[in-house]
């Protein structure tokens, strides 16, 4: 529940930044001021977690308690999971980053417009990410397995998509 709650926070924060940047090119903003606005606030948001850290504290110590010695760790069911993991992440990339060069190069909307792609995307993530994060494990199969689906039609619904709607119907059903 942690990670999703903060992977659901992170695509909200995208739904922000697309639309902020995509505004700013409609209004004929240069390249560079998207880029000088995240390092600012990359920059403020360092400096409030280091004001916000305990002073002179670290993470855990090893100890002997702690070693590996006896434990043997399943290799092939943790492979899989790095492999579904990293497939869902370039599933993500893909949808959430070349939604607005579909949009623009494909649907010929502007730089404007084709932000609320990579929006759409993030927020539709974002809601799952919060509805996601208060199942219990016990669903965990069964949410992978629809997930799974439900990605792929989307996927294949933006891949066939003649117009804005129907390409933001796609990466929101991708997206959940």
């Amino acid at each position: 529940p942690i990670i999703t709650r903060a992977s659901a926070v992170f695509s909200t924060l995208v739904v922000v930044s697309s639309l902020a940047t995509g505004a700013a090119f409609a209004l004929g903003a240069q390249a560079w001021i998207p880029f000088a606005a995240v390092l600012v606030l990359s920059a403020g948001a360092g400096a409030a977690i280091l004001r916000t850290l305990p002073a002179g504290v670290s993470g855990p110590e090893p100890t002997a308690a702690s070693g590996t010695t006896g434990m043997r760790v399943a290799v092939a069911p943790l492979l899989l999971v790095g492999v579904l993991g990293a497939l869902a992440f370039a599933n993500e990339n893909a949808h959430q980053s070349w939604g607005a060069v579909f949009l623009e190069d494909i649907l010929a909307t502007g730089p404007g417009l084709s932000a609320i792609a990579p929006a759409a995307f993030a927020g539709a993530v974002a809601l799952t990410r919060f509805a996601v994060s208060t199942l219990k494990p016990a669903h965990a199969r069964t949410v992978l397995i629809l997930g799974s689906v439900v990605a792929a039609a989307g996927a294949t619904v933006l891949a066939r998509a003649p117009s804005v709607p129907v390409a933001l119907a796609g990466l929101i059903l991708a997206a959940a």
